[in-house]
């Protein structure tokens, strides 16, 4: 079986003009916003959260997601992330691969998405077959949360060998 260690939801809201999930899994991105200036777009993930940190002090909630999405640039192949699709109401399961980028173009800003990580995005259907504490993870108010639960992560490196074995070469699964 897989050997991944750590479980995520991540949630991908839509905004008034473009749909922010769309907008990730056209790029095969997850990401989140609280985008700061005068960044390059060649920045590291380290060099965003230190400006992030003296932009906004008291932003408890952004420094949890700083700490997690972390985690996961530090170590994507120990990771998998549960993604919804709140217009279609369709769960994706996504395997990190690790690239994180910056970039506060015009279209990343419409989408609230300027810190990314590459991932591959699975889809893998409706609330039915995704294992109940994913569901039920997605209530809370936080943008990327772990998962602490040895049935879930067992269901899903399960669902992710299946995908796997079934993969084809061209197009998405």
């Amino acid at each position: 079986m897989i050997d991944l260690k750590r479980l995520w939801i991540m949630k991908i809201k839509p905004t008034g003009g473009i749909d922010s999930f769309d907008f990730c899994r056209r790029r095969k991105v997850i990401g989140f916003g609280w985008g700061v200036e005068n960044l390059s777009k060649n920045a590291s993930f380290l060099d965003y959260v230190s400006a992030a940190k003296a932009k906004f002090k008291r932003g408890r909630g952004l420094t949890r997601l700083l700490n997690d999405f972390g985690n996961i640039v530090d170590n994507p192949s120990d990771h998998l992330i549960w993604v919804y699709d709140q217009r279609q109401k369709v769960y994706y399961l996504c395997v990190p691969t690790g690239e994180y980028h910056y970039n506060r173009d015009k279209k990343h800003e419409t989408a609230k998405i300027v810190n990314t990580m590459k991932c591959e995005f699975h889809r893998i259907g409706f609330r039915e077959i995704v294992p109940k504490a994913i569901v039920n993870g997605f209530a809370p108010k936080f943008t990327l949360r772990e998962v602490d639960d040895e049935d879930a992560l067992t269901t899903t490196k399960c669902l992710l060998a299946i995908i796997k074995k079934n993969e084809t070469p061209h197009g998405e699964s």
